[in-house]
């Protein structure tokens, strides 16, 4: 993605997760802070009405051919944080199920030159992918246990994570059109 973009994105999330709004990401976090957004294909006009600023991702990333339903989150990590492993299945919130995200994609808006670690691993069967944090990259990955290793900076590492499913006539009527938690 244009490092331009990105620069833009990452200006725009801070200001949306401005230090007295910012809640945790995870339970127990204290620097790990996400704004997010479930929807559906009819639910990305509302999406970019109200943050235009995404487009030049949404674009990218959101394939209505194939997915049905998403999660949106921009992931703020702070100096000491980490993200411990899992698997994505957050629009489980609406399901009365839980429902593992098909794929997972990655963009890196902000990649600070000061900081040490912040990588993603990605567990496959027998080995894991280590992917390098850096301004710009956009990794996709079917939704395999992943990570992020500890983050040491004076500043912040924020990416930007969409979850895509594609849920079934059952599931799919629970998932609104549009929703930022």
């Amino acid at each position: 993605m244009n490092l331009d973009i990105c620069d833009k994105i990452a200006e725009k999330l801070i200001l949306e997760t401005n230090t007295s709004e910012r809640t945790p990401f995870f339970k127990g976090d204290h620097n790990v802070y996400s704004m997010s957004i479930a929807f559906t294909k009819d639910g990305i006009e509302e999406l970019l009405e109200n943050y235009g600023y995404l487009k030049p991702f949404i674009d990218e990333a959101v394939d209505t051919d194939t997915y049905n339903a998403f999660w949106l989150n921009s992931l703020i990590i702070g100096n000491g944080e980490e993200i411990q492993r899992h698997r994505d299945a957050t629009i489980s919130r609406y399901t009365k199920v839980p429902i593992l995200a098909d794929r997972v994609t990655v963009l890196y808006v902000k990649v600070p030159s000061d900081m040490i670690g912040g990588e993603l691993k990605i567990y496959h069967y027998r080995r894991i992918e280590t992917v390098t944090p850096e301004k710009g990259k956009m990794v996709i990955f079917k939704n395999q246990t992943h990570s992020i290793d500890e983050v040491t900076t004076d500043s912040e590492r924020i990416s930007l994570v969409l979850e895509s499913y594609y849920l079934d006539e059952i599931d799919f009527p629970q998932i609104p059109k549009y929703n930022k938690e």
